[in-house]
């Protein structure tokens, strides 16, 4: 590698696919098409990136962040370009950190000592030092709560939020009402006081969610060996709010995403646990879960989903394809509607000092197949902590291989409709899973 050289290469034990990268550079900096320079990553792959800045510039390689995360590495892969480039169409903005809570998260995380210099542990260049300045941290999720990602979202604000509570829980009309940066979709979340949050429905369609809450998981939660949202109070529409809302305790930790975990394979056994015996209550009287139905009602949406990411370069097509086709002559669940949580994402799991320690968001909660709780597999999990999971789920061969068609069609369908900036954090969690449905292992 020659002085000046453009191809830096930060080197990292992650593998991570050229579309992945291609896709995060996309959908968080513009960065598209054939442009004039490549840099090297820390995946090993040849990325396009341009630049017009006269002077180093730096971009976190969010691709292989995703994947060092999620293989609790304390440190980010960068990207570095030295130089300017004549014509180089695109000056890149350098990556933020906007705050970011969950809705039971209370404070965001922090590098540990030693963390900025292990970031830089590993680059191979010739004649060129890291900057002085500190390298920036993890990114946290980009989201708010108040971020529309939908057509037809409704408008919710702080002061409705305020005015809703003031007129229906006078008691707790003084206290603050405060904001939660959210990657959710479904629902904002707002702070209320220190002990509780407030839930209310984005969508039009959202507010079956709030009763499934408040009627369920009361009578779930003693069966869980998780700690789970404590439904308090129920709110009616409002104010120009048109949809049922929620109160809630508030639970301690960062999400998944934000606070990776680092004992994995305690929490593969704990959260394939938590499945269990989830599946394991009597689901008499449960709705249906929307995900938990047999994969071929999803096929007229995934299948151009599939073949438009593969024609943007994202995945491989022919491989997704034969795998959803393998999935549908699998024998479909024959035996009796089972709970499910439905959306085990890492934004829905909750940890502290690197540990799983609850699991939120319960809006996607109804019974049907339990392959659709095996989605943690292909998000989180991989190697011995995906064998651990499977082990403690007890599922049989045939769920696992539906399971693992339901995480490709929720990938799909989440990184086809959130990328391009709409949600960065789905888009990444969308594009592992991908590519680890699709590994095979």
């Amino acid at each position: 590698m020659g002085e000046g050289d453009p191809h830096i290469h930060v080197e990292v034990k992650v593998v991570r696919g050229e579309a992945a990268v291609r896709t995060m550079l996309a959908s968080t900096f513009g960065l598209v098409g054939d442009l004039p320079s490549v840099v090297t990553t820390g995946c090993g792959v040849r990325v396009p990136y341009a630049m017009t800045s006269p002077r180093p510039d730096r971009v976190t390689c969010l691709a292989c962040r995703e994947h060092a995360r999620a293989e609790h590495l304390r440190f980010a892969d960068e990207i570095e370009r030295i130089g300017s480039l004549p014509g180089s169409p695109v000056t890149p903005p350098r990556p933020g950190r906007p705050r970011r809570g969950t809705a039971n998260s209370r404070s965001g995380s922090r590098p540990a000592p030693g963390a900025e210099e292990k970031r830089w542990h590993g680059a191979r260049t010739r004649g060129y030092a890291p900057p002085p300045i500190s390298p920036p941290p993890l990114p946290r999720s980009p989201m708010s709560s108040t971020t529309k990602m939908h057509a037809d979202e409704l408008d919710i604000d702080t002061e409705l939020v305020s005015g809703l509570v003031a007129d229906q829980f006078p008691q707790w009309g003084e206290l603050p009402v405060t904001r939660v940066d959210s990657a959710g979709t479904d629902n904002a979340m707002y702070r209320l006081g220190d002990d509780m949050v407030v839930r209310l429905p984005r969508l039009p369609g959202g507010g079956h969610q709030v009763d499934y809450e408040h009627r369920w998981l009361p009578r779930l939660a003693p069966h869980l060996p998780l700690a789970v949202p404590e439904p308090l109070a129920k709110g009616e529409p409002g104010r120009g709010y048109a949809l049922p809302w929620g109160v809630y305790g508030w639970l301690d930790g960062d999400n998944a995403y934000d606070s990776p975990i680092t004992e994995l394979t305690d929490t593969a056994v704990e959260l394939g646990r938590f499945v269990a015996a989830l599946r394991a209550v009597d689901a008499t009287g449960a709705p249906a879960s929307y995900r938990a139905g047999p994969l071929h009602v999803c096929d007229d949406d995934t299948r151009p989903a599939i073949r438009d990411l593969g024609a943007d370069g994202i995945l491989d097509a022919t491989r997704a394809i034969a795998l959803i086709d393998e999935a549908l002559r699998l024998p479909h669940w024959d035996r009796a509607p089972v709970w499910l949580h439905a959306d085990l994402l890492p934004g829905n799991l909750l940890t502290a000092n690197g540990r799983l320690t609850a699991v939120i968001d319960f809006g996607c909660l109804g019974a049907g197949d339990p392959a659709a709780d095996t989605l943690p597999a292909w998000t989180l999990f991989s190697g011995d902590s995906r064998r651990l999971f499977r082990e403690a789920t007890e599922v049989d061969e045939a769920t696992w291989e539906r399971g693992r068609a339901w995480a490709l069609r929720w990938a799909v369908g989440a990184v086809h409709y959130y990328r391009g900036g709409k949600n960065p954090v789905l888009t990444a969690v969308g594009i592992r899973a991908i590519e680890e449905a699709l590994a095979g292992d």
